[in-house]
């Protein structure tokens, strides 16, 4: 795979090593967990998850749309007011909120 052979390529240069790139090919490659392609990360708590070798891209504009406090949030000016709309929003809604679940891993 070429960006495989390009991360690696980049990592035997030690101006261009990228820790991100690095984290990526090692899910691409299937590691997991504290996984270490690289000198610069040890001594490091690295996750290396498989969902890192997804690309994830969305449109701005329909995720605002489906945003239930949207309308709220766009009249704050500090992050402690954002805070506080959404905070109040959810105490609204709190019993249409879906539990929290762990990730089997």
């Amino acid at each position: 795979m070429r960006y495989l052979d390009a991360v690696q390529y980049l990592q035997r240069t030690r101006a261009a090593q990228s820790i991100v790139n690095s984290s990526i090919a090692a899910a691409i490659r299937g590691e997991f967990g504290d996984q270490h392609a690289m000198e610069r990360t040890r001594g490091n708590n690295l996750f290396i998850n498989p969902l890192m070798s997804l690309l994830w891209a969305f449109d701005l504009n329909a995720v605002a749309e489906r945003n239930l406090y949207l309308q709220s949030v766009r009249r704050t000016e500090t992050l402690d007011q954002l805070s506080l709309e959404i905070e109040a929003f959810r105490s609204r809604i709190q019993n249409e909120i879906r539990p929290w679940v762990a990730l089997p891993m």
